[in-house]
Formats: structure tokens, C-alpha cells, sequence
């Protein structure tokens, strides 16, 4: 095409229809579909590990949730799954929300704990690590609802009490 044959005026609605389609999201979703995203915990049924593939309702808790800012929501057959993923570039864009399940002081890391348990926020949960737990993947961890749970589950069997951001670099490798 001559370019000397185009209009500048034509020429500017090309460019700004050009500007126009590339400035649109890559993933679809519109400001009003992203605000009409649920961040809340969602039960898992017969999901996978979005890490792994094994089935949830078969692994032991405590294991993890996350949900993408396009809603998309992954499930992890454990806490260290959920560490890893959420540092992963994704399709789906950056983790909104990360929840694990939460234990009682009482439950023994040791045992198979395999009825779902309440969902907390990732970032505001304690963690118990240094405990015996077996058929896990990556750092044995328990996950309670507050540092004073947490506390117990040490006093009760033993491990250490750690944050998020701990229980993060643990599972990530990264030298304290």
C-alpha cells in the first residue's frame, strides 16, 4: 500500500485502533469479571495437585489452596507444593489469595490426617516444622491457625514454631 495515498487522519484512527487492541488484557477478563472473583477458600472434591497430580482426599493434612487473579484456583497435596507453585510464573498471572489447611495442637504430625480442616490465610497462619512426618513432599510442615496453637503443637511434639515468610525460605532453599 503507498502510504502517500492514506489520509493522516486515517493513518491516526489505524494506529490508535492498533494502540487500542494491543493495551487490552492478554487474559480476557475485564476490570468488572476480575471484581466478581470470590478470594475465599473453596472445598476440594475430587481435585488434583496442581503441582504433583495426586489427588488431595488420599494425601494428609494440612495441604493448600491458591486462587489467580483470573480465578482460576489450584489445590496442593502440601505446603511446600503451594511454596514452590507460587513462585512459578503462571498463564493464570500471580496467586490473589494462598489458604492451608489448619491443624489442632493435639494432631500428631505423624499421622495420616485425611478429613478436610478449616481453611486459614497462608500469610497469617503459624507453622510447625522440624517434625516427623513421612510421605510428604518437600519440608514436613504443619500449619496452625495462630502462633499460640502453634506454640502447643511444639510443646506437644516437639519441632520448631515458624512465620510464613520462614516456612517460605525453608521451603524455597533460601539461606536464612
Amino acid at each position: 500500500m503507498n502510504m502517500r495515498l492514506v489520509s493522516r487522519p486515517l493513518m491516526r484512527a489505524i494506529l490508535v485502533t492498533l494502540v487500542a487492541l494491543l493495551a487490552s488484557p492478554a487474559c480476557g477478563k475485564s476490570p468488572k469479571d476480575t471484581a466478581a472473583i470470590s478470594l475465599e477458600p473453596a472445598a476440594f472434591d475430587d481435585h488434583a495437585c496442581a503441582s504433583c497430580g495426586m489427588y488431595l482426599r488420599e494425601q494428609p493434612a494440612p495441604r493448600g489452596q491458591g486462587i489467580h487473579r483470573d480465578g482460576t484456583r489450584v489445590f496442593f497435596c502440601s505446603l511446600s507444593d503451594l511454596v514452590v507453585y507460587d513462585e512459578a510464573p503462571s498463564p493464570h498471572g500471580q496467586l490473589q489469595a494462598k489458604f492451608v489447611e489448619v491443624m489442632e495442637p493435639d494432631d500428631a504430625p505423624a499421622v495420616r490426617h485425611l478429613p478436610p480442616r478449616p481453611w486459614h490465610r497462608a500469610e497469617a497462619a503459624a507453622y510447625v516444622v522440624d517434625v516427623e512426618r513421612t510421605l510428604v513432599m518437600g519440608v514436613p510442615a504443619m500449619a496452625y491457625d495462630d502462633a499460640a496453637n502453634a506454640a502447643a503443637a511444639v510443646r506437644n511434639h516437639g519441632g520448631t514454631s515458624v512465620t510464613w515468610q520462614e516456612f517460605r525460605k525453608r521451603a524455597l532453599r533460601i539461606a536464612p
